[in-house]
C-alpha cells in the first residue's frame, strides 16, 4: 500500500543535550551568597575584606612565580692562610643583602647570634688591658703538635675558659662560660634582658667551670669540613690578620653544623672562614676568594 501524506510516520525531533551544569550553578549560588553577605556589611568592614583577599591573592602570587633568592655557590678559593686565633675578627659591620647572602637560613641565624657571643668575650678578653691574663695550659699530653687541646682559665674576672682545639692539624677556638657572670654578655642591652647577678653565690671551682666531660666531646664531634677544591697553598697578596674594618654575610651552609662567613675588606680583598654552631667553635683556616695586591688598609 502506498504511503500517504497522512498515514506517514511522523518524526519528532530530540532536544539537544545540553552538559549538566549543575556544578557551576552550585558554584554561583556560594558566589552569590557571599556577594549579598558581604553586601549586607558596613561600608568599613567590606573595604576590610577587600584588602584582605588582595592581600592573600598577593601571598600566592608571590609563592608561585616570584623567583627565588639567587644564593651564590661558594666562590673560588686562591689561596688559605691559619688564624692564630680563630676568632680575632670582631670589627665588622653585617651586610645581610649582599649578593648570594643567606641570611635568612635559620642555621644562619643561629650561626650569627653564637658568633656574636664570642665576639663580645674576645674583645672583652683580649682587646683591653687586665690583669687577668693566663697562660695557655695543656689538657692531657701534649707531645704531639698536630693534636692537642690547650685553655687559658680567666679565673680573676668573670672565669671563662678559652679553647683551643687542633686536631689532624685543624685548629678550632671556643668560649666556655660561666653562667653567673655577665661582664660581656651580646644580649645584655636587649629588651627584656635581666641584669641582676647573684651576689651571693660563691665562685665555682675550676671543674665546674671547665665541665670538661661536657666540652671535649662536643668539639670532638664537631667535624670541620673539607679543605675546598683548586685553592692555593699560600694567601698571595692576603695579609692575615688582615688589617681595616670589613663587611661581613653568611653564605649557604656546608652541611648541618657549618657555616661559612663572607668578610670582604675595604681594600676589596675577600675571605671566608667557618663557623659551627654545633660547637660554637671558628675554624681556624681562612680561605681567600679575592686578594689584591698592597698597600692594605
Amino acid at each position: 500500500m502506498a504511503t500517504t501524506l497522512h498515514n506517514a510516520p511522523i518524526t519528532i525531533a530530540q532536544p539537544e543535550r545540553k552538559p549538566s551544569t549543575a556544578g557551576s550553578g552550585v558554584m554561583n549560588a556560594i558566589v552569590d551568597a557571599c556577594l549579598t553577605v558581604l553586601m549586607s556589611l558596613p561600608v568599613a568592614f567590606r573595604a576590610i575584606v577587600v584588602l584582605v583577599a588582595l592581600a592573600v591573592g598577593a601571598i600566592f602570587v608571590y609563592g608561585k612565580y616570584w623567583p627565588p633568592p639567587v644564593l651564590e655557590p661558594h666562590a673560588r678559593v686562591v689561596g688559605q692562610s691559619r688564624q692564630e686565633e680563630p676568632g680575632a675578627y670582631t670589627n665588622g659591620r653585617p651586610d645581610p643583602r649582599h649578593r648570594g647572602a643567606d641570611s635568612s637560613n635559620p642555621q644562619n641565624q643561629e650561626a650569627d647570634h653564637k658568633a656574636a657571643e664570642d665576639a663580645a668575650a674576645f674583645e672583652w678578653h683580649f682587646n683591653h688591658e687586665s690583669e687577668d691574663d693566663p697562660k695557655e695550659l695543656a689538657i692531657g699530653a701534649d707531645t704531639d703538635e698536630q693534636n692537642y687541646i690547650h685553655y687559658r682559665f680567666f679565673e680573676k674576672t668573670d672565669r671563662c675558659v678559652y679553647v683551643k682545639r687542633r686536631a689532624n692539624g685543624i685548629d678550632l677556638a671556643q668560649w666556655v662560660r660561666d653562667p653567673r657572670h655577665h661582664q660581656h654578655d651580646y644580649d645584655l642591652h636587649s629588651p627584656g634582658h635581666s641584669t641582676a647577678l647573684s651576689k651571693d653565690v660563691s665562685a665555682p671551682s675550676l671543674a665546674s667551670t671547665f665541665l670538661l666531660d661536657s666540652f671535649v666531646p662536643v668539639l670532638s664531634a664537631a667535624s670541620s669540613p673539607a679543605t675546598p677544591e683548586g685553592e692555593g697553598g699560600g694567601s698571595g697578596d692576603c695579609v692575615n690578620p688582615h688589617p681595616g674594618e670589613f663587611r661581613y654575610w653568611w653564605g649557604t651552609p656546608t652541611d648541618k653544623c657549618n657555616s661559612p662567613m663572607y668578610r670582604q675588606f675595604q681594600d676589596g680583598c675577600v675571605h671566608y672562614q667557618i663557623y659551627n654552631r654545633c660547637a660554637n667553635a671558628w675554624d681556624a683556616r681562612i680561605f681567600w676568594t679575592t686578594c689584591q695586591a698592597g698597600p692594605h688598609r
